[in-house]
């Protein structure tokens, strides 16, 4: 028996009255038979390539360092390398954005470098090509992959009036009679209050942290922009905390003396033949000693 015609076979297609399949161009494939139009071939399958003609499937996926819209018919596309900004892993139909804290200043690449410390790469706006112009700025510090120019914000208490900075040990601590109360700051905010001491590091004018920032202590008193509590001068005590002055600092009882600084309450009595007035002991008949 002659056989003269039978049922149009995938990867083909056939008009009627064909005396032959007519294949599917490259770049396009058929997975189905009987198929009697040009447009029943299928452009290949974004992220694929399909070679040759007469291709029932995709031969495979696009190269890493490409890209593959639908219908490519090389695996390595002319035109289609991967473009800056961006990287294409190994069946890519697109270019895929680099991830804000990294970049990519090449073409053809299939992963992203990371964003060097003291710069930061953030991808919101763009695509991040170059990271030169993205210098960590004044208050904030910038290690390896930082994704935006204030993700890592000196801490309050501290301060940082210098760029490109790439570690918390950067930022400085608040200087000494002035405090930092926010994060990310570039200068110190201003001095502590009066009745407050600032010795470094504070994060209120009224700080009450430990022993380098803390309310002024008894027997001392402590101006605006005190970095060092100042003594109460013998002649006077000062049973309480956060004193301002000198002026507070209170004079000895009378009958009693202060003979010390910084004392936080009056002396003994006088001895018999001395007195106190304002505080400092005065000897009454006084004779030298040699008589």
């Amino acid at each position: 028996m002659i056989v003269v015609g039978d049922i149009c076979p995938t990867g083909a297609y056939c008009p009627s009255g064909s005396p032959s399949p007519t294949y599917c161009q490259a770049g396009y494939y058929l997975n189905s038979t009987g198929n009697d139009d040009v447009s029943d071939c299928k452009q290949c399958t974004p992220g694929y390539y399909c070679d040759g003609s007469g291709n029932v499937l995709p031969d495979g996926l696009c190269s890493q360092g490409y890209y593959c819209p639908g219908g490519q018919d090389s695996a390595t596309p002319a035109g289609y390398n991967c473009t800056q900004g961006h990287y294409c892993p190994e069946g890519s139909p697109a270019p895929l954005r680099c991830q804000s804290g990294s970049y990519q200043d090449e073409f053809g690449q299939w992963d992203c470098k990371a964003c060097p410390a003291g710069y930061f790469c953030d991808n919101v706006m763009s695509p991040v090509v170059l990271y030169n112009d993205s210098y960590c700025p004044t208050g904030y510090y910038c290690p390896l992959n930082t994704t935006n120019s204030n993700q890592y914000p000196c801490p309050a208490g501290t301060f940082n009036n210098q760029t490109h900075r790439t570690q918390l040990s950067d930022c400085q601590a608040c200087s000494g009679g002035m405090y930092c109360d926010q994060d990310g700051l570039s200068q110190p905010v201003g001095s502590c209050q009066a009745g407050y001491y600032c010795t470094s590091g504070a994060n209120s004018s009224t700080p009450t942290q430990d022993a380098n920032a803390n309310i002024c202590p008894e027997g001392f008193y402590c101006p605006v922009g005190t970095v060092t509590p100042q003594s109460c001068p013998p002649g006077t005590f000062n049973p309480s905390t956060g004193r301002q002055a000198v002026e507070q600092c209170t004079n000895c009882t009378g009958g009693q003396y202060c003979s010390e600084y910084n004392m936080t309450a009056a002396g003994p009595q006088c001895s018999q033949g001395n007195s106190t007035v304002t505080g400092i002991p005065t000897k009454f008949n006084w004779q030298p000693e040699w008589f």
